[in-house]
């Protein structure tokens, strides 16, 4: 993100979007952010954009025992692209 910066990333995204998105819950504490999609800072915008347009297949769940309020809800995450919306008519 801070190389390409985050709009970048996400104009990237729009123009050649990958068939699967994969997601890892890592923290990146000691670049002053927590979480992927988290914070406006790291990924937020790509991920609202990553969540309209595509669906999760996969979530995996954090286990108890080393979940805190600060991490996600998830360890990782595979997401799957929506078929584009195609106008009426053009099918």
């Amino acid at each position: 993100m801070a190389v390409f910066g985050q709009t970048n990333m996400t104009t990237a995204f729009e123009k050649n979007s990958p068939d699967y998105v994969l997601i890892i819950a890592r923290s990146a504490s000691e670049f002053g952010v927590r979480f992927f999609g988290y914070d406006p800072r790291y990924g937020m915008e790509l991920m609202r954009w990553i969540e309209d347009h595509y669906d999760r297949v996969i979530r995996r769940q954090t286990r108890p025992e080393i979940r805190t309020q600060e991490q996600p809800f998830f360890e990782l995450q595979i997401l799957k692209r929506r078929p584009p919306v195609l106008p009426a008519g053009n099918n």
